[in-house]
């Protein structure tokens, strides 16, 4: 395969994952029925939820975590958008009205999720894939750094589908479908690696 080949299939495979990054990557679909029923249970059995109340037939909830404290209105989870693209993974795990969401999250799982920091890794998703084409647009011709991109492309690819397949998706009170746009991108990361491994075994070749 000559190198303008493996160059096209490189760059095709970026431009896929940078829309993919900009396409749906979730969707949500609130879990109605049991909502509150679900979160009782789980104030019985944690000690993590101060109260449950109604406000003018509002509900509203109250967490606690450690020396912090979340009341908000179960409502407002209704204000989330049904679809999330990679792009928009920062600003609404940052939004104000992502803390009642986020808190909730920490008790079903039971864990610090601290989504604010972690959602701006998802910017390595296109960061990366622009990194390896240009490392084999302009390092092609080494076989080290063709090979290290076609590993890299096959780690990333490799680790988000493990993370997908294995996840458990379906929570309480959210259930998520993972959307076009995320397999867009992993599918992408498969492409980058075949070029960077087509490119490596070119230059093994062309050695004397």
């Amino acid at each position: 395969m000559n190198r303008v080949a493996i160059l096209a299939l490189m760059w095709c495979s970026v431009g896929v994952v940078c829309v993919g990054f900009f396409q749906p990557w979730v969707r949500l679909e609130m879990r109605q029925p049991g909502v509150a029923t679900s979160l009782a249970h789980l104030a019985s059995s944690s000690g993590a939820l101060a109260g449950l109340g109604t406000d003018t037939g509002r509900m509203t909830v109250t967490i606690r975590r450690g020396t912090r404290t979340i009341t908000g209105d179960l409502s407002s989870l209704e204000d989330f958008p049904r679809q999330i693209s990679g792009a928009q993974v920062p600003q609404i795990a940052n939004a104000k009205n992502a803390q009642l969401a986020v808190a909730i999250m920490e008790l079903l799982t039971n864990t610090r999720q601290r989504i604010g920091l972690k959602s701006y890794v998802v910017y390595l998703v296109p960061g990366t894939a622009l990194l390896c084409g240009i490392l084999l647009t302009v390092f092609g011709g080494r076989p080290l750094v063709a090979f290290g991109v076609a590993g890299l492309g096959l780690a990333v690819a490799g680790a988000g589908y493990g993370k997908l397949l294995t996840a458990n998706l379906h929570a309480l009170v959210v259930v998520v479908d993972i959307a076009h746009g995320l397999w867009m991108s992993l599918g992408a990361y498969l492409g980058l690696a075949a070029a960077g491994l087509l490119s490596g075994l070119s230059a093994t070749r062309a050695r004397p």
